[in-house]
């Protein structure tokens, strides 16, 4: 099951006898929260560049074999000029 943020904010503990103190349980809590969003928000950003970069490659790919096809036509055309 996946953490999200919001799960860390509402995690809720029973009092026990000798617990610890729930004040700097639920801050402690709220600093993770911050955290895991701020590297949960970075990961979507990540995973989207990541997109665009692979988005991106396979258009130069394509570009790629244009040229190459084009220079063995090039290549093909001069020597049947001669």
């Amino acid at each position: 099951m996946a953490i999200r943020p919001v799960d860390i904010r509402r995690k809720e503990f029973k009092n026990g006898f000798r617990g610890y103190d729930a004040n700097q349980v639920d801050d402690f809590l709220d600093e993770v929260a911050d955290e895991f969003e701020r590297t949960f928000a970075e990961n979507q950003r990540m995973s989207e560049e990541i997109t665009t970069l692979q988005e991106r490659l396979q258009q130069f790919e394509d570009l790629e074999s244009s040229i190459r096809e084009g220079l063995v036509h090039a290549q093909q055309t001069a020597r049947d000029l001669r």
